[in-house]
């Protein structure tokens, strides 16, 4: 499936020796063929790379907990979307990358998460190599875990998950 070629393309794009950071996946089930069910039997193969799996339920009318429980404790339902990112938002940490998977808004699921994630930040800001809260970092990379693209431009906010050393050198190269 997408999501399992997804996953996979992440997981060898951080490697594992490399940058031993855990893969969060988000996944909102919306397209028509996810809204019916139709392939809810695949979704715990598809999602096994994933370190946690996080997947919003509302709106859905088959039983998402159920189709995910080959998943064990790994994985996390969820209808309220408040509720969801604040369990993303618990669980993440420092060189943790958040995937978020939808064919749509998501409810503004990015925008609440980062905003959630900049205040989680915020309580534990304490070094200058730090960015703070509501701070912008313009020459992150697209797709990193903390970037938001909407009409073609990038703004990263300040909640990058990845360890706190000078930008230059947490920054792969172009």
């Amino acid at each position: 499936t997408a999501i399992a070629t997804t996953l996979d393309g992440l997981r060898a794009k951080i490697g594992g020796d490399k940058n031993p950071g855990r893969i969060l996946a988000v996944l909102e089930p919306r397209s028509n063929t996810m809204k019916l069910g139709v392939m809810k039997d695949q979704l715990p193969a598809s999602l096994t790379l994933a370190d946690r799996v996080f997947c919003y339920s509302g709106g859905i009318d088959w039983d998402v907990a159920a189709a995910m429980a080959p998943l064990g404790a790994k994985a996390t339902t969820e209808a309220d979307l408040a509720t969801l990112v604040e369990h993303i938002a618990n669980e993440a940490r420092p060189g943790d990358h958040v995937l978020v998977m939808s064919n749509g808004g998501f409810g503004g699921i990015h925008d609440k998460l980062l905003a959630r994630l900049a205040a989680c930040r915020a309580l534990v800001v304490d070094s200058e190599n730090r960015p703070q809260r509501d701070q912008f970092l313009s020459d992150s990379q697209p797709h990193s875990p903390a970037i938001r693209q909407e009409a073609g431009e990038n703004s990263a906010a300040a909640v990058d998950l990845q360890p706190t050393i000078p930008k230059s050198d947490r920054l792969p190269a172009p």
